[in-house]
C-alpha cells in the first residue's frame, strides 16, 4: 500500500509538472481496438456505433471520456461532433467506449454526387478520446477505416404476362419476373406485397410463388399470381391484348440484417 501511494504520489507531481505527455509510454491509455457495427438503416441514412476498447495502464479509474470525431469521405470531412461517453475505464484493465453516428444519405449524395447510385461508401474515422487523470487532461487518438452500406430498394421487372386457368368467371393471371438486389447484403421479400399494371389499366395485386430472400449483388426470377374475375372485363382485356409496358410495383417491407425497412410509396 505505501508503494502504491508512493507510486501514485510521483506519478502526480511528474503530471503537474509536466503534464500527461511525459507519461512512459507503458503507462499511457492506448486504443486496442475498434468495431464498428451497423445499428439501423433506412432509406434517408444509416446508424452506426463505434465500439473503442481502450486500455488503461494506471492503477486508477479513468472517468468516462468526452469522443470528438470526424467522419472522413472522399478525402474531405463528412460529420463531425464531440460528446461525452457513458462508459469508466478500469484501473489496469480495458474498457469499451461507445459513440453513435448517423449518416445521411440526403447529405452525402448533395455532397458527393458521384454516389447516387453507390451501395456502399468507404469512410475514415479519425478523431480522439479526451480523458483526465491526476489532475489532468489528455487525448488517445483513434483511426479506422471501413465502408458502410447505403439502402436501395430492389428492383423489379416483368418479362411475360399470361393467363392460365381461364374460366366464364375468373382466370389467373401469371407474371414472370425478375427482382434485382443492388445492395451488398441479402434482402427478404416474403412479406412484400405487388400490384401489375398494363399502360395506364391496373390489372391487379399479385403474390409471388417463391419470396425466398435475394443475395447480395443478384437477380432472382420469380413468379407472381392473382385472380381476375370476369366480372370487370379485365379477362377479355388481357386476351385481346393490352397496350403498354407491364410494371410490377411492390408494397410493405423488405427485410435486412439490420432489422426490416417500409418501401417507400
Amino acid at each position: 500500500m505505501r508503494a502504491m501511494r508512493t507510486f501514485m504520489t510521483a506519478l502526480a507531481v511528474s503530471a503537474m509538472m509536466f503534464g500527461c505527455s511525459t507519461l512512459p509510454v507503458t503507462l499511457r491509455p492506448t486504443v486496442q481496438a475498434v468495431r464498428p457495427r451497423v445499428t439501423a438503416i433506412d432509406f434517408h441514412g444509416v446508424n452506426m456505433a463505434f465500439d473503442v476498447d481502450i486500455r488503461n495502464p494506471l492503477p486508477v479509474v479513468l472517468p468516462s471520456p468526452r469522443v470528438r470525431y470526424g467522419i472522413e469521405i472522399q478525402g474531405s470531412d463528412f460529420v463531425s461532433s464531440e460528446m461525452a461517453a457513458a462508459a469508466e475505464l478500469p484501473a489496469r484493465g480495458v474498457g469499451t467506449v461507445s459513440f453513435p453516428v448517423r449518416l445521411s444519405y440526403h447529405d452525402l449524395w448533395r455532397t458527393y454526387k458521384s454516389l447516387g447510385n453507390a451501395s456502399e461508401v468507404s469512410y475514415t474515422l479519425h478523431g480522439a478520446f479526451v480523458l483526465a487523470a491526476l489532475g489532468q487532461s489528455f487525448e488517445v487518438p483513434v483511426s479506422h477505416s471501413g465502408s458502410v452500406p447505403i439502402l436501395q430498394p430492389p428492383l423489379l421487372t416483368a418479362l411475360k404476362v399470361r393467363l392460365a386457368d381461364v374460366s366464364l368467371s375468373k382466370a389467373t393471371v401469371i407474371v414472370d419476373s425478375e427482382i434485382k438486389n443492388p445492395n451488398v447484403f441479402p434482402l427478404g421479400i416474403g412479406s412484400l406485397r405487388y400490384t401489375l399494371d398494363l399502360g395506364d389499366v391496373r390489372i391487379g395485386d399479385l403474390s409471388a410463388s417463391s419470396p425466398g430472400p435475394v443475395r447480395a449483388g443478384q437477380t432472382q426470377q420469380f413468379n407472381l399470381s392473382g385472380e381476375v374475375s370476369a366480372s370487370n372485363g379485365l379477362i377479355k382485356l388481357l386476351m385481346s391484348g393490352v397496350t403498354g409496358k407491364p410494371e410490377i410495383a411492390a408494397s410493405g417491407s423488405i427485410q435486412t440484417p439490420y432489422g426490416p425497412v417500409r418501401l417507400s410509396k
